[in-house]
């Protein structure tokens, strides 16, 4: 075989070899600066007080410094609890300043009741005994993007607390404030995705009637 043709075949094989490596070490780089960026945008968050110091250990946490603000699934729990006089527990986030209901996402190694039990005590101060599973919500008519910019798809658990007990916490390190409202007459919600997704969870909370609402 003549020397130019050996070179050409060489050149040719180098050239199939760099373009593999471009493919396979691309997204690697992408997904690095994706966290990049991600944690950037957060560290003012940080410092402002508006993202809880819990956050940045926990899975989603981890999840989100490797991958920045690309969409993800994580399996989370809303929990419902009511006192004697039937009034609903509302939590104010630090982050959002916004009312809402106690809710957050699976940690490793956890189950979904697990997952309450954990969520409650640290958004509430108080502890689960017993609750009743009443709807999932997932799909993609689900997906929302949170104030910090995190886009998901909601795999959310529904939970009515049937027994509970302690006192609640007016402050934690994910919250500024906790309240029982009347349903008569509920905190408001900023328009958008979580005021629809909570008349949604009210009504399958009100017309419950012991099987599982699948969404």
């Amino acid at each position: 075989m003549a020397q130019g043709e050996l070179c050409y075949r060489g050149l040719n094989l180098a050239t199939v070899l760099i373009l593999r490596m471009k493919r396979c070490l691309f997204p690697i780089f992408y997904l690095a600066a994706s966290g990049i960026k991600w944690m950037k945008g957060c560290s003012k968050l940080k410092e402002d007080g508006l993202m809880p110091e819990s956050f940045w250990d926990s899975y989603v946490g981890q999840l989100r410094q490797a991958v920045g603000h690309r969409k993800l699934i994580i399996p989370s729990i809303r929990a419902l609890i009511l006192n004697d006089l039937g009034q609903l527990l509302f939590i104010k986030r630090r982050g959002s300043r916004q009312w809402a209901l106690p809710a957050g996402g699976i940690e490793l190694d956890e189950s979904i009741y697990d997952c309450l039990q954990r969520e409650v005590r640290e958004e509430t101060g108080l502890e689960v005994h017993q609750a009743t599973f009443i709807a999932l919500y997932s799909g993609p008519k689900h997906s929302v993007v949170n104030s910090y910019g995190d886009a998901y798809q909601g795999c959310e658990f529904l939970f009515r607390v049937d027994r509970w007990s302690g006192t609640i916490a007016q402050s934690t390190d994910e919250t500024v404030d906790a309240a029982f409202f009347s349903l008569n007459a509920l905190p408001q919600i900023e328009p958008g995705y979580w005021r629809e997704h909570q008349q949604e969870v009210l009504g399958h909370f009100r017309a419950f009637q012991g099987t599982p609402f699948i969404d």
